[in-house]
């Protein structure tokens, strides 16, 4: 994975402006626009939490973990970790590869 590329760049969709007027709506175009490589760890916190760019961030998360599992952002200690456990059941299933017998 290129980390010098944004999740707009490696998705090769670029989001339609949203001007409403909210922290969460502003911050997660901002980040998508960002390279991988300058997001930190509330970023990626932030990203995986609003599910955006998943199959991009957690393996940056998964890394930052490996390092320290009470990694954290601007919440508390362990907010990345949470924010990993949080991600629906439907995303893990969908990236599983079943060989059926």
């Amino acid at each position: 994975m290129d980390l010098s590329k944004s999740i707009e760049q490696l998705e090769s969709a670029v989001w339609e402006y949203n001007p409403y007027p909210s922290n969460v709506v502003q911050r997660g175009q901002r980040l998508r626009k960002l390279a991988l490589e300058s997001l930190s760890i509330d970023d990626l916190r932030f990203l995986i939490g609003q599910e955006i760019g998943l199959p991009y961030v957690l393996p940056l998360a998964f890394e930052h973990l490996a390092e320290n599992p009470a990694a954290g952002g601007q919440m508390y200690p362990g907010d990345l970790l949470d924010s990993v456990l949080s991600v629906r059941a439907a995303f893990w299933r969908s990236r599983l590869i079943c060989t059926g017998s």
